[in-house]
């Protein structure tokens, strides 16, 4: 056993010698994360409908959009743009497998939640929006699921998969926003045998037109269940319009 953990630690020390690590941020040596760089993260939390956009209190679908969407309310740490660090940090976890870079988003939802302690009260259960075993095996991990396990440590409440892909889609980034409808249509199944409460947070690493996370919501909400949806980045298709 001894010898094994000195030969992990010697194969880790001539990796970080051959391809160091540098933070994200400012670029200094060492890791991925400098701990200065993560306590100076910052949010631009948005509280948007989730079909239409409006600005709503904590991203509660508006009146005109209930009927559309699956989704009772969706926040996201930022909007998607590239330049900020939250979403770069994602799209190092998810392409560069830099995954130390997920401590920046567990600062970031730390924020959220000291600011506003209320928005996830209700909250039951997280659930994350699951990979197709295929993209699974091929990744080796589930960004999504990174996320969604910082939030119910977060939150103090149970992180459990309640959802399964039952087939391997194109990815959505590819896809105009029609398409990404058919593409992810009957994508979901639900898998869960036993109550887990009422209320649930899905989550997922980012939410442009929604369709993704509206089709697992509506797995969920048949059901029984009340949707709640959490997402790093958000992007905005339209400008935004006064909050009320």
């Amino acid at each position: 056993m001894l010898l094994a953990r000195w030969g992990k630690r010697a194969i880790q020390c001539c990796l970080d010698a051959l391809f160091p690590s540098y933070c994200l941020v400012c670029k200094k040596e060492g890791n991925v994360c400098c701990k200065t760089c993560k306590q100076n993260i910052s949010i631009q939390e948005m509280f948007l409908c989730p079909i239409c956009q409006i600005d709503q209190e904590f991203g509660q679908v508006c009146i005109s959009c209930r009927a559309l969407s699956n989704l009772k309310q969706h926040i996201a740490l930022c909007p998607y743009d590239m330049d900020l660090v939250l979403v770069q940090a994602i799209d190092r976890v998810k392409y560069q497998f830099e995954e130390d870079c997920i401590q920046y988003v567990e600062e970031g939802i730390k924020q959220l939640l000291e600011k506003y302690p209320e928005v996830y009260e209700k909250i039951d259960v997280v659930v994350a929006i699951p990979l197709h075993k295929k993209r699974y095996a091929e990744r080796g991990f589930n960004q999504s699921e990174y996320i969604a396990s910082i939030l119910a440590k977060q939150l103090n409440i149970s992180q459990q998969k309640l959802l399964q892909r039952t087939r391997q889609t194109k990815q959505q980034a590819l896809c105009n926003k029609e398409d990404r409808l058919l593409n992810v249509k009957d994508a979901f199944a639900y898998i869960s045998q036993e109550h887990v409460g009422e209320n649930i947070l899905l989550v997922d690493d980012v939410y442009t037109t929604g369709a993704t996370m509206q089709e697992a919501a509506r797995v969920l909400k048949e059901q029984g269940h009340s949707v709640w949806g959490f997402s790093v980045a958000r992007g905005v298709l339209r400008s935004k319009k006064r909050r009320y």
